[in-house]
């Protein structure tokens, strides 16, 4: 079963997957440029499910589409997914602070505020990375 990659209005790409070639081009929106592929120029179904949003093709290059994942898209979905994540871990850490600031306990309140640094940093390492493995593995 082909696949069929279309570049929506936004810059994205969507995937079309039909049992016919026909029908999957019938499904792209008028006047968008679309490539038909194998499934097997696809990323990994583990990568796709992680960095879907970050999916990219040569659409002028109907040859060698070459599809695979934008790196730099990566590392914006990845800091969204982060900072999705550390939002109970806030949470958390406001009660642990205020809880060591009631009880005057400073060694508790340095290691709040520590991880409360941790916690809002930790966007920057995503500039840091290079692959998208160590992206998927990074969590607050």
């Amino acid at each position: 079963m082909k696949k069929v990659l279309y570049l929506k209005h936004d810059g994205n790409v969507a995937l079309i997957s039909a049992v016919t070639e026909e029908a999957a081009i019938s499904a792209v929106p008028v006047g968008l440029s679309h490539l038909v592929i194998n499934p097997e120029d696809l990323p990994a179904k583990e990568i796709l499910a992680d960095f879907f949003g970050a999916l990219t093709a040569d659409f002028g290059n109907i040859e060698k589409p070459n599809v695979r994942i934008d790196i730099n898209k990566a590392k914006d979905l990845t800091k969204e997914r982060l900072r999705r994540e550390r939002i109970a871990l806030f949470e958390k850490n406001d009660i642990e602070l205020r809880d060591a600031m009631l009880s005057n306990d400073k060694v508790k309140i340095e290691n709040a505020v520590k991880e409360r640094d941790r916690l809002r940093n930790i966007t920057s390492l995503v500039d840091k990375i290079n692959t998208l493995d160590s992206l998927k593995k990074l969590h607050p």
